[in-house]
This record gives structure tokens, C-alpha cells and sequence, in this order.
């Protein structure tokens, strides 16, 4: 009987986890190679696509929803500073692979989410950095 890939998946996860790996590697060197060849899959594109929506889509990934998750965490719940500052850092993260996957899967927005994930992650060394900075005298 074959398998497509999620069902193997899925049967495989159930199979208990005792064995080491085949080679001695840490977990954050396998995360580290799975997304290295996602990245790799984005190379063939470039910023292209509706540059406005692009922009617009980055703007509230890295500025609307930073701002909106420290003021509910800050003055809706109250939370704890540092929580605080480490919810709203985790909001500033540059747009991930999941969208392009999920893009590219459904066949629309392809080069869009791409140009999301480019401009948000060149975006970002910027944006948390300053965030950073502000969070320290908050």
C-alpha cells in the first residue's frame, strides 16, 4: 500500500522516538537545514508582484501588529514587563516560510508572500533593533 507523504507522516509520528539519530547532530543544526531548504526554495524569486500590497502587508507585520500586541499586553491584560517585551518582539518577527508554503501550495500569491518574506526580513534589522532599544527604557 502506498502512502502520500502526510499520511507516512502521520503513521510515523506515532512510532516511538528511541533510536539516536543516524548522525550526531543537535536540534538546533536540524532546524537550522530544514529552514535552509525552505530559504533555498525562494531564490528564483524577486520583489515582484504588487509592490503596494507588499509594502502595506510588511508595514503591519512589523509596526501594527507589534503596536497592538504591546498595548494589550501592557494595558489590557497587564502582563508581567518581560513578557511584555518578549510578546511584542515575537510580533516584530519577519513574515515566515509558512505563508509561501501555504501560497504556493494553493497556486496564488506566490510572489507576493516572497516579496513579504524579503522585504519584512531586510525590514526587520531595522525594526527590532529600534524596538529592542525602546523596550530597554520602557
Amino acid at each position: 500500500q502506498t502512502l502520500d507523504p502526510i499520511s507516512r507522516a502521520l503513521k510515523l509520528s506515532y512510532l516511538p522516538q528511541t533510536r539516536p539519530l543516524a548522525w550526531p547532530n543537535i536540534v538546533r543544526d536540524v532546524v537550522a537545514l530544514g529552514r535552509f531548504s525552505h530559504g533555498a526554495s525562494l531564490t528564483r524569486f524577486r520583489i515582484a508582484g504588487d509592490l503596494k500590497e507588499s509594502l502595506t502587508l510588511v508595514v503591519m507585520k512589523l509596526a501594527l501588529l507589534p503596536a497592538l500586541v504591546f498595548i494589550f499586553t501592557s494595558y489590557i491584560f497587564q502582563n508581567d514587563p518581560l513578557y511584555v517585551a518578549v510578546a511584542t518582539l515575537n510580533a516584530a518577527t519577519p513574515a515566515g516560510i509558512n505563508a509561501f508554503l501555504l501560497a504556493r501550495f494553493y497556486g496564488t500569491y506566490t510572489q507576493r508572500s516572497a516579496s513579504v518574506i524579503l522585504l519584512s526580513t531586510l525590514f526587520s534589522a531595522v525594526t527590532l533593533s529600534l524596538l529592542i532599544a525602546w523596550l530597554k527604557t520602557a
